[in-house]
């Protein structure tokens, strides 16, 4: 099917198995925004994973590990600050 011109991203999660998971959010994506180039931010590990999705156009690999934003271990407590 021809590009759409529409580019989604998404932020990939930072386990292994809820990176499989994911595997059904990239499928309804593609089925909504057909032709749609769908690009995923997430950790470099993932990347074999990522591959074997043909839902998966571009990979934009972080260069962080598990668990580590900038340095800095994971803050407890997060809130939804707006409706999602």
């Amino acid at each position: 099917m021809a590009n759409s011109g529409k580019r989604l991203l998404v932020v990939g999660p930072s386990w292994v198995g809820d990176m499989v998971m994911a595997q059904s959010l990239f499928m309804t994506l593609k089925a909504r925004y057909p032709g749609a180039t769908l690009g995923v931010v997430a950790p470099a590990w993932s990347q074999p994973i990522l591959e074997r999705m043909p839902e998966v156009d571009e990979l934009l690999p972080l260069a962080v590990g598990h668990g580590v934003w900038a340095g800095q271990p994971p803050r407890a407590g997060g809130q939804i600050t707006r409706p999602l």
